[in-house]
């Protein structure tokens, strides 16, 4: 028995080291072919060819993410932000800081921008950082059409037009049909339905459009937190032609007013879904329905809330 048990203990010692032999070269091996995760952070790049000398504008400027490690201090690197709409409006931030100055070189498209590419422009005009084929266009604002003057340079807004009348009047006015809002503000050859009408109408004319200053200021760009709350009494807008035109007729017409949108909001809704509204639809038609969208998504995210805490 004891012959035994000498032969075979041998053979259990070999048999668990060659195990943990295997287990180690194994554990060897794969730390030295694991590929370590490279850390990406976002640059400005050129989304169009850059001529040297030329001045930027705001479509020539683009983003993408490259390693971390092979970036400099000359980058213009986007600030971690937390959260993807701030990352939105740090972009958006560069790019404005960014247009209106001289690039020094050539760059292709898809090279990223240095600072050390950019000249400083002492005299910039606005119309340095006005995107190629769009316009800019000025309407007055106060601060309740501005959105409490918490509107800066960068930002993307909606405006929406009100052809004021007293509410429980009578008198006749022209107004946009609620089919094509934006549509017949836009055709002035087209003459706008005679309506009888007692109420004032308010209606969406244009969305996602770019501010391109408040007041005087768009040489600087410096943040939000140095240009939020200045009060002013005009916006300058980034817009085509046509739309130009449109905002033209309408401000002589209608009193226009801003609603600020998330830096990284897409959303477009088309024209002849969204309501024309008076003082008789919000009451009767309007207000009703939005209220019933409105628990509905409030009941939605209590019920998401309530799996994360109870998963």
């Amino acid at each position: 028995m004891q012959d035994k048990t000498k032969t075979i203990l041998p053979l259990v010692v070999a048999v668990v080291l060659g195990i943990v032999s295997v287990v180690i070269i194994n554990r060897y091996i794969t730390s030295k072919t694991t590929v370590p995760e490279v850390k990406k952070v976002k640059v400005i790049i050129a989304a169009k060819p850059i001529v040297s000398s030329q001045i930027i504008s705001m479509d020539q400027l683009g983003v993408k993410e490259v390693p971390e490690n092979a970036t400099s201090d000359v980058n213009i690197i986007v600030p971690y932000s937390g959260t993807p709409e701030r990352t939105y409006e740090e972009i958006d931030r560069l790019k404005v800081m960014i247009a209106g100055r001289k690039a020094i070189r050539n760059i292709s498209i898809g090279s990223p921008l240095l600072w050390t590419d950019l000249k400083e422009v002492e005299s910039q005009a606005l119309s340095d950082i006005v995107s190629k084929n769009k316009r800019a266009v000025t309407i007055p604002v106060d601060q309740l059409s501005a959105v409490g003057y918490n509107i800066i340079a960068g930002d993307k807004v909606d405006i929406v037009a009100t052809k004021e009348s007293s509410c429980g009047g009578s008198n006749t006015v022209s107004i946009p049909n609620q089919a094509g809002a934006m549509r017949d503000l836009m055709d002035l050859n087209q003459s706008p339905i005679k309506v009888n009408e007692s109420e004032g109408k308010s209606f969406v004319i244009m969305q996602n459009v770019l501010v391109l200053a408040i007041g005087q200021d768009y040489n600087t760009f410096s943040g939000r937190s140095q240009q939020q709350g200045k009060s002013f009494s005009s916006v300058t807008l980034e817009v085509s032609l046509e739309e130009a035109l449109m905002l033209t007729h309408a401000r002589q017409n209608a009193t226009l007013s801003l609603i600020l949108r998330n830096p990284a909001s897409t959303q477009r809704f088309e024209f002849d879904k969204l309501p024309v509204v008076d003082c008789s639809n919000i009451r009767t038609n309007i207000a009703p329905k939005l209220d019933k969208i409105r628990a509905s998504e409030e009941n939605i995210s209590e019920m998401s809330s309530q799996k994360q805490n109870n998963p």
